[in-house]
């Protein structure tokens, strides 16, 4: 498993250095993996709802076919009860099929009066007027039209000519029927026609159709009583109840929708709308609509045509949810573009860690190296005999003890900044008076490199309270770097101040240099164990790379900060801030 971990770490930094190398081909390779599945789903979707828009629009339309179909033959069947006057006069029209000239103008007479009658009985204006014929037929003459002699309209008239004409071209099989209408366009007269047979029975069984019509009865209806009354009672109240089983969308739809009726006569002219912006709506992308146009094979109103609109909101579904999708796609881009971002980070990252370890692996091994190489070789020529005298076995001691010493130290070092990290070192908090902290570790710096320039700036009375041999520590620390990093002379300032916030008082404590300075790049880092900043100085100088870790951990153990300023080769200041 370790192996394996090893060997997946190792291949990702070697795949981040490639990808870093080749960014502009890396970029536009993740964008299009990132794209393209995106803008895929996008189009499948949108294909979908366009689909989903139009086979639902469909429906409606279909259905409100079906509503038109079904309000039509309402209308129709409500008119067949005219009928019923053909039956109030001669109730089974024996008198009619006895085939007398005279019985037949009476019984027709007789019928108009008592419809003028129930004309005048309801109040119905002059333009409703309903005129009757009967066409019998005779030896000579098939169906001969017999009009009322209060009828001398020529119109009307001329009208039932041509239904009769009409009739007589029907097949037999359509002629024997219990009714059917003629629509006159020339006098926009509506005619019901009730063609008449005799009951005739072989073996007691009735004859089937065709049968000979012996009679043609015939109403007229004027266009009048089409007004927006009529239409408004049979189209639209008529529509509202539901008559669907709910259970599909577009059948819910259907029963709670709105509709917009208009219906044009076989001329254009419109007879009745219940809108006054149709033309509008017709044009409103978010309306469906249907029409029904009556030909001359369904025998009734032809040429005229009922049409619906109602508000469909399937394209402001279909709208809607693209909109979201792309919203949503928008987001899912932006945030796989910022994970990205933060992978690139993370790799980079990563990498500079990567090195920062070798880096430190190499400098702490050559720090190791170096001084048990001494003492060994020193050991050696001790050993061997070959050191002639009393000074040269001093000097090779003395290397010994230096190197030990310097060994030392570094061990030290690591144990007591493992002791920090683990909060195994407990700090001392005693009053500590800041002149004498600092003092003493100018004369600690000053006394390892004599030849540095080490200045006192302002320093406040008071005390703060601290362990004071960490915090000597975290000076001597400082001050040292600032003359190993710095070009000769070294110079370095020290001084401090107190801030208040509050009822909270701060010590600040500043070691100021005009050393190499810092990159900007390397400053986050240079509080981590063990990093050295990567430069020709630094290299060269000797250094574990532990004691601004180590000066770190001891200010944060007395719930303190520090920070740097730095610009390379102005110099880098560095601040130690604790509360008290």
């Amino acid at each position: 498993m370790g192996h394996f971990a090893s060997l997946l770490e190792k291949n990702f930094y070697t795949a981040m250095r490639w990808c870093f190398k080749h960014q502009p081909f890396v970029l536009v390779a993740i964008i299009l993996a990132v794209i393209m599945p995106i803008g895929t789903l996008n189009i499948v979707e949108y294909t979908s709802m366009k689909k989903y828009e139009e086979t639902s629009t469909q429906d409606v339309q279909q259905q409100l076919q079906y509503i038109l179909n079904r309000l039509v033959s309402q209308i129709q069947a409500d008119l067949l009860t005219h009928i019923s006057y053909f039956h109030r006069v001669d109730t089974d029209h024996a008198l009619f099929l006895k085939g007398d000239k005279k019985i037949n103008q009476a019984l027709v007479d007789d019928l108009q009066g008592m419809i003028i009658e129930l004309r005048q009985k309801y109040k119905k204006s002059k333009d409703f007027k309903i005129m009757t014929f009967m066409a019998a037929s005779t030896p000579q003459t098939p169906l001969e039209i017999i009009f009322p002699q209060v009828v001398q309209d020529p119109i009307f008239k001329a009208a039932s000519l041509r239904a009769r004409a009409y009739f007589l071209k029907l097949s037999p099989l359509e002629q024997d029927v219990a009714y059917l209408f003629f629509y006159d366009q020339q006098s926009e007269l509506l005619i019901l026609l009730h063609p008449v047979v005799p009951e005739e029975f072989v073996n007691y069984e009735r004859i089937d159709p065709p049968r000979p019509i012996r009679v043609l009865m015939g109403l007229s209806l004027p266009k009048s009583i089409f007004n927006d009354e009529f239409f408004d009672c049979y189209l639209v109240t008529c529509s509202k109840p539901t008559r669907y089983a709910t259970t599909t969308p577009v059948e819910t739809f259907i029963a709670t929708a709105n509709y917009h009726f208009r219906v044009l006569d076989d001329r254009g002219t419109v007879l009745f709308t219940n809108t006054d912006s149709w033309s509008q709506l017709e044009r409103n992308d978010d309306y469906v609509g249907a029409d029904l146009k009556l030909t001359a094979e369904q025998k009734f109103l032809t040429g005229w045509q009922f049409s619906v609109l109602t508000k469909a909101t399937f394209r402001q579904i279909t709208d809607w949810s693209i909109a979201q999708m792309l919203w949503a796609s928008t987001g899912v881009v932006v945030i796989l573009c910022l994970l990205l971002v933060l992978i690139l980070r993370a790799g980079l990252i990563a990498m500079r860690v990567s090195d920062m370890k070798a880096d430190i692996v190499a400098g702490v091994s050559h720090d190791l190296k170096t001084p048990l190489a001494g003492i060994l070789a020193s050991a050696q020529l001790l050993a061997s005999g070959r050191v002639s005298g009393n000074d040269e076995t001093r000097e090779f001691a003395g290397y010994i003890v230096t190197e030990a010493q310097r060994l030392r130290g570094m061990v030290d070092k690591v144990l007591t900044l493992a002791k920090l990290e683990s909060r195994q070192l407990e700090m001392h908090q005693v009053p500590i008076n800041i002149t004498e902290l600092v003092d003493q570790a100018i004369q600690s710096v000053g006394c390892a490199f004599p030849g540095a320039v080490l200045l006192k700036g302002g320093i406040p009375q008071g005390e703060v309270y601290g362990d004071f041999q960490a915090l000597l520590t975290v000076l001597v620390n400082l001050m040292e770097n600032a003359v190993r990093y710095s070009n000769d002379p070294p110079w370095v300032k020290v001084q401090a101040f107190w801030s208040q916030s509050g009822d909270k008082r701060t010590l600040h404590l500043q070691v100021e240099d005009r050393g190499i300075g810092i990159p900007p790049g390397e400053q986050p880092f240079i509080f981590q164990k063990f990093y050295r900043v990567r430069n020709g100085l630094v290299t060269d100088t000797e250094g574990t790379g532990l004691g601004l870790a180590i000066a770190s951990q001891i200010v944060k153990a007395h719930n303190g900060h520090i920070q740097v300023e730095s610009e390379v080769g102005l110099g880098s200041k560095f601040t130690v801030r604790i509360p008290t």
